[in-house]
Order: structure tokens, then C-alpha cells, then sequence
């Protein structure tokens, strides 16, 4: 069962069809990423290159269809959602037929999840989030990179890695200097682009960027002590949580909307993570998490 309308951040999905903000996923700054670019909105089109399970398409109001005929049908079926009261509704309908063991969807479906399911609760402690954060990009997304330069043009100070470390290993910049900002208790950006650069999918440019990111990130945090790390991208968090050797990762909370609290875990230490989709948020996220962190009672 894949519920991946999430009204609230703009995602609702329309006779299989998922609409960004009311413009079809194809017409969309997905449709110009370099590694991974969209080329259609219609969701079962796109699941149908990952696998070769049946795919069913459930519009608003199919809902009694879908349970009359279940027991004849095996593979993935997608609903529609372009209201939180619909989610509300597949959530209800769903466990009343026994199957939200068998659900897949973002955090817009997690939070009805939530509230239906009857895993027993238990209160997570609070976690210590420094004020002194580190933005880690690898995301090449428009929306990222676009969120990058308006915090550069707000003051914030950033560190890119150029094609001379890819090869050799070098590092482009002093980790000294981002350590002294970080334990100043500011913010800063490493990242691996400023523009979408055409040239990413040369020599797999972009596994050597990634591999890059997460031994920077394991050192920066290895001399920072206590920072709060923000990972912009799949990809990115994949690349850290390597490098790191993370063994396993736990949702916390949800601090904005699309930024997620999470842990991780890595010989024995919890480490604390916000990590966001690469195509998430508005052009001040940086800022705004930024503030929250900064007021954020302990």
C-alpha cells in the first residue's frame, strides 16, 4: 500500500498522477536533475522501471472496489490524496482491513499512521541540538542549491569541494577554519555545487563527490564535538551514514515542515541528524532552521 500524497508540503497525487505545488513532477525542477531526472508524473510509469510487481492506481472514492477484489490482486497499489482528510481516510479504511502492516508513504501519511496504530508509545527523550550547525549538500536539485546561495547572500559562509579533490584526495579548504566557526556556534555549508553542473555524470563524478562528503563530514564532526548536522539529499545522508559506519537510523521528530530529526547510530553512540529531501523546503530553510535551533528550549 504506497500512500505518497503529502498535502502539506505542496504533493498530492491526482488519478495516479503527483502534482508539486499544483505543477506535474515532470515540469518541475525534478525534471532537470542530472542524475535522476522525472519525465513523466504518473506514478505507476515510474515505479514500473524499479520493479515488475503489478501496479494499481486507487482514485478517491474506489476505495470499497479495491477491498472487494484484494484477495485477487497481488502488487503495489497507489492512492490518491490531495487533502489531509484524505490520508485521514485511507489511514481509517486501511486499518479496519488489517493491512497498515503493509504501508509505504512520507511523513504526511506517517503522522495519521501515527494516530491509527496500535504499536504500544513511548516518550523519546528530548535530544541537545547545537546551535552551531553544519549544512552538508550534495543534492544537485535546484530547490537545494537554490536554498544554498540565499543562505551564501544572507551572510552564511560556505565551502565547496572543487574537481581538484576528486582525484587526489586533497582537501580544498582548512577544516581548522570550519571547526572555529562550528564552535563559535555558527553555521555553515559545505557543498558540492552552487549550479546544476552538467558534467556530474562524467566519470562518476558524483560517487567520487559523495565519497568525498562523507569522509569531510566524519572529520569535521570527529574535531567539532557536539554540532548539529543538516544533510541536504539521499544521497548525501547515504554517503555520511557510510563514512560514519552507521548501523542503523531512527526518526525522532519532524522540526519544520520537511526536516526531519533523526538518529544514528555508530559504535555504540547516538548521533543526531536533521535531513531534508533534496527537494524540499522554501529558499530560507537554512535560515529558518537556523533561528529554530537557536530558540529551541532544552
Amino acid at each position: 500500500m504506497f500512500i505518497p500524497g503529502f498535502p502539506d508540503a505542496g504533493r498530492i497525487v491526482k488519478n495516479g498522477c503527483l502534482f508539486v505545488n499544483g505543477v506535474p513532477l515532470q515540469e518541475t525542477s525534478f525534471n532537470s536533475d542530472p542524475l535522476n531526472p522525472v519525465d513523466t508524473n504518473y506514478l505507476p510509469d515510474i515505479l514500473r522501471k524499479q520493479t515488475d510487481l503489478p501496479l494499481y492506481s486507487i482514485a478517491k472514492g474506489e476505495m470499497d472496489n479495491f477491498l472487494s477484489d484484494l484477495s485477487e490482486r497481488r502488487g503495489i497499489f497507489i492512492f490518491d490524496s490531495t487533502s489531509n482528510d484524505d490520508l485521514k481516510e485511507i489511514c481509517a479504511v486501511l486499518k479496519d482491513a488489517s493491512l497498515l502492516d503493509f504501508c509505504a508513504g512520507p511523513a504526511g501519511f506517517a503522522s495519521f499512521l501515527a494516530q491509527c496504530s496500535e504499536i504500544k508509545r513511548r516518550t523519546i527523550r528530548s535530544q541537545q541540538l547545537s546551535p552551531g550547525l553544519l549544512v552538508v549538500n550534495g543534492s544537485l536539485n535546484s530547490v537545494s542549491l537554490r536554498q544554498i546561495r540565499t543562505a551564501i547572500a544572507n551572510g552564511i559562509k560556505c565551502f565547496g569541494i572543487d574537481d581538484s579533490c576528486l582525484n587526489s584526495g586533497a582537501i580544498p579548504f582548512c577544516i581548522e577554519e570550519i571547526v572555529g566557526e562550528l564552535k563559535e556556534n555558527k553555521t555553515v555549508i559545505l557543498t558540492s555545487a552552487l549550479e546544476v553542473d552538467d558534467r556530474i555524470n562524467q566519470d562518476k563524478i558524483h560517487l567520487k563527490i559523495g565519497d568525498q562528503i562523507g569522509n569531510l563530514t566524519k572529520r569535521i564532526l570527529e574535531k567539532s564535538g557536539e554540532i548539529t548536522i543538516t544533510l541536504f539529499g539521499g544521497d548525501t545522508a547515504h554517503s555520511v551514514y557510510q563514512s560514519l559506519g552507521c548501523t542503523h537510523i531512527v526518526p525522532v521528530a519532524e522540526l519544520i515542515l520537511g526536516l526531519t530529526l533523526c538518529s544514528a547510530f555508530s559504535a555504540g553512540k547516538c548521533i543526531p541528524f536533521i535531513s531534508k529531501s533534496g527537494g524540499f523546503g522554501g529558499p530560507g530553510i537554512i535560515t529558518e532552521l537556523q533561528q529554530f535551533l537557536r530558540t529551541r528550549p532544552d
